[in-house]
C-alpha cells in the first residue's frame, strides 16, 4: 500500500482534547492528513483514558489518518513516538527517548506522550487518530503532583522553543514514517525504535491484565510487543493489556 500525505492544518486555542476532536472532524469525514492544533487542553487524554495536563506553551496535535488496512495498524503509535522523538531532536536539540509503550523521555522524566484511537465499521477500518504532546514552553511546576516525574523543553534548553518548528519538524517526521509504514517496512521502524527504546535491559513494574508485576525488560519484539523476564521467563506485552508501566 502506498501512501502520501499532505496536512490540513485546523487551529484552535483551547478545547476538550485535540484527540476527542479530531475524532468527531473524522467521523464527519474528515480528509487524510488532517490535524487539529490547540494552545491548550482543558480535558487532555492520555493512554487507558488517563488525563493529560496541557497547560498553555506545550503542543497538541492530533492527526487523522485512514489507512485502508487493519494489519500493523497497532504500529501507529510507535510511529508517532518515533516521529516525535526525531522531531524534537531536529527542533530544539533535545534527544528524546522512548519509554514503552508510548511516552518520550529525557533523564527518565516525561517529556511527552502518544497516543493512538481507532474506529471500526464491523470488520472495516474508518480511521485512525494519533494525538502528540510534548511539553514546550511552561515550567514543570504547573504540572502539579506531575512535576518531579516530568521535563519541559523549556527548562531543557533554558529558552523558549519555537512552536511552530517543533510542529513542522514532527509532522515531516510523520510523514516520513507513515509512508514508510505504507510500504510494509515494519521491521524498519521496530529497529528504529530498538535503537531509542530507554526500557530496554531495565527493572520496570507494570500493571498487566489487572496484576501488578515486576520483572526486567529485555527487548522489543518485531510486532511491537515488548518482552519481560518475570521470575526466570518471558512475558511478552501488549500495549493494549497493559495499564501502565514504569522504569524503575
Amino acid at each position: 500500500m502506498t501512501v502520501t500525505l499532505s496536512w490540513l492544518v485546523r487551529e484552535y486555542g483551547e478545547v476538550s482534547s485535540t484527540q476527542e476532536v479530531a475524532e468527531r472532524l473524522a467521523s464527519g469525514g474528515a480528509r487524510e492528513g488532517t490535524v487539529v492544533l490547540a494552545e491548550r487542553q482543558n480535558s487532555g487524554r492520555g493512554r487507558m483514558e488517563r488525563r493529560w495536563l496541557s497547560p498553555k506553551g506545550g503542543l497538541y496535535l492530533s492527526i487523522v489518518l485512514r489507512p485502508g488496512r487493519v494489519g500493523g495498524v497497532h504500529l501507529l503509535t510507535l510511529v508517532g513516538a518515533l516521529a516525535a522523538a526525531e522531531g524534537t531532536r531536529k527542533a530544539a536539540g533535545v534527544s528524546p527517548k522512548i519509554r514503552w509503550p508510548n511516552d518520550l523521555v529525557v533523564g527518565g522524566r516525561k517529556l511527552g506522550g502518544v497516543i493512538a484511537t481507532a474506529s471500526t465499521r464491523g470488520e472495516s477500518l474508518e480511521f485512525v487518530v494519533v494525538g502528540i504532546g510534548v511539553n514546550g514552553n511552561f515550567r514543570t511546576d504547573e504540572l502539579g503532583d506531575l512535576s518531579s516525574a516530568s521535563a519541559t523543553l523549556m527548562e531543557l534548553v533554558h529558552a523558549p522553543v519555537d512552536l511552530p518548528s517543533l510542529r513542522s519538524r514532527i509532522l515531516e517526521e510523520f510523514a516520513l514514517r507513515y509512508e514508510g509504514w505504507g510500504r510494509g517496512e515494519e521491521l524498519k521502524l521496530i529497529r528504529l525504535a530498538r535503537s531509542l527504546l530507554s526500557t530496554s535491559g531495565k527493572k520496570v513494574e507494570f500493571a498487566h491484565r489487572g496484576t501488578v508485576t515486576r520483572g526486567i525488560a529485555e527487548k522489543l519484539e518485531e510486532d511491537g510487543s515488548l518482552v519481560v523476564k518475570v521470575r526466570g521467563e518471558g512475558l511478552r506485552l501488549r500495549a493494549e493489556e497493559v495499564e501502565w508501566l514504569r522504569e524503575l
